[in-house]
């Protein structure tokens, strides 16, 4: 494979005309086919805040909120107006988030509450430090569109307390996901590295700078085998594999998601080993996920080459480990194009084009807007809901307009092509 930096192998130059077709194409289902599926929708007028579980045609399946998506949405109504489309109503609905969550969800000590229902009442306290990130990212992100210090103090103390979590390894609050004693899990990480990205806009560099690298340390240390170039989502506290369901578990969507945040972070600080790693790991990835016979990215897999066994934590939806599912797909199209823009390599925008054609052809409901939630094998739809707990306004616009962005700069061939967003 080709290297970023000197030594590099021979390149092709990507194909600036298809470029240039698919940055209209992804703006236009970002703004005319996604975003107005939730705006429409998602803005409570009974209990404010986001209302996030619908059927296939939009209609709403139930009320209860996850602060989860809640601090998501916010982060990503804030961006696409940071990033894409300075329209005031967009800036208006993620106001009207940030005053739910900051009226009901916040806890105290710099952790926020994980399950309200419609009205703002506590199902469930604070119990998972994703939620801590993802509100803490949605305050950052409004805070720089709406120009305001006014949650000052609440981000501080948010971050403050995920800091103080991590540097003293007290992890133990993770829901809905629960850890067997004596393993770490990669995933907690990963977010964290990604709300870094997303919260340095307005920490400051000097102020994420020890959070970043024990992140970064973890992920690429202690949980990629670089031996075997696989990511693994848990290890002892030694840092070893084992050989159980749990142990040999490969997240093919974490592997993109955690390897394209690693990428971001090494094309920013010029890092060319840390590049050069997590390019050929996205492209070990796509070649060990491709479902050769019928398309698409499997959602599980196993370091062994066995069945895949894994916990769902989202009640009801008990995916299987060969189906597709939509969130997967949306961190394999970004991370893919993403090393194809770093090492300027048309092979691997070909596999771009590979995962583009095949989810336009299957995850996109013409009918209704937005994506299915997860698909059989053979690309039939098998969930068609459009939000839930956890599916909700993120993974999907945030591909859709990362992969814009990066489309849009890198045909300008601009300074800083890679810090879209």
């Amino acid at each position: 494979m080709s290297c970023i930096g000197k030594g590099a192998g021979r390149r092709m130059p990507l194909n600036t005309d298809k470029m240039a077709t698919l940055s209209v194409y992804y703006k236009k289902q970002l703004l005319e086919d996604v975003l107005p599926f939730w705006e429409t929708r998602t803005k409570d007028p009974e209990g404010c805040g986001y209302l996030t579980q619908f059927d296939r045609a939009g209609r709403l399946i139930g009320t209860e909120k996850n602060m989860w998506v809640q601090g998501r949405q916010l982060w990503m109504f804030s961006a696409i107006y940071n990033y894409a489309v300075r329209r005031s109503s967009l800036l208006e609905l993620a106001d009207w988030g940030r005053r739910f969550i900051k009226r009901h969800g916040y806890a105290g000590e710099g952790k926020w509450h994980y399950i309200l229902d419609r009205a703002g009442g506590v199902i469930r306290g604070p119990v998972s430090i994703f939620t801590d990130m993802f509100v803490l990212s949605g305050l950052c992100e409004y805070a720089i569109a709406a120009g305001s210090d006014e949650d000052e103090e609440l981000i501080e103390a948010t971050f403050a307390g995920i800091e103080s979590r991590f540097m003293s390894g007290d992890l133990s609050e993770v829901a809905p996901q629960t850890w067997n004693p004596g393993l770490q899990k990669h995933g907690v990480y990963m977010i964290c590295l990604n709300m870094i990205a997303n919260v340095r806009k307005r920490l400051g560099e000097e102020r994420v700078a020890p959070l970043r690298a024990l992140c970064l340390n973890k992920i690429l240390l202690t949980f990629l085998k670089k031996d075997r170039m696989l990511l693994f989502e848990s290890v002892d506290l030694a840092g070893n594999p084992s050989d159980s369901d749990e142990g040999r578990l490969i997240n093919p969507g974490h592997t993109f998601e955690s390897m394209w945040f690693c990428l971001e972070e090494a094309l920013r600080t010029d890092d060319k080993e840390t590049a050069n790693l997590t390019v050929r790991m996205i492209d070990r990835m796509y070649e060990q996920s491709r479902d050769s016979e019928c398309g698409g990215i499997y959602y599980m897999l196993d370091a062994a080459g066995q069945t895949p066994k894994y916990r769902d934590w989202v009640q009801g939806r008990n995916f299987k480990w060969d189906e597709k599912v939509s969130w997967t797909h949306n961190e394999a199209l970004y991370a893919v194009l993403l090393a194809a823009f770093a090492t300027q390599e048309e092979k691997r925008f070909s596999r771009f084009l590979e995962i583009h054609d095949w989810c336009h052809a299957h995850f996109r409901d013409v009918q209704y807007g937005e994506w299915y939630d997860a698909l059989h094998r053979d690309g039939e739809p098998r969930l068609t809901d459009k939000g839930g707990y956890q599916k909700a306004a993120f993974h999907l616009p945030r591909a859709l307009l990362k992969i814009y962005l990066l489309l849009e700069h890198g045909l300008a061939k601009g300074k800083g092509w890679h810090r879209s967003i």
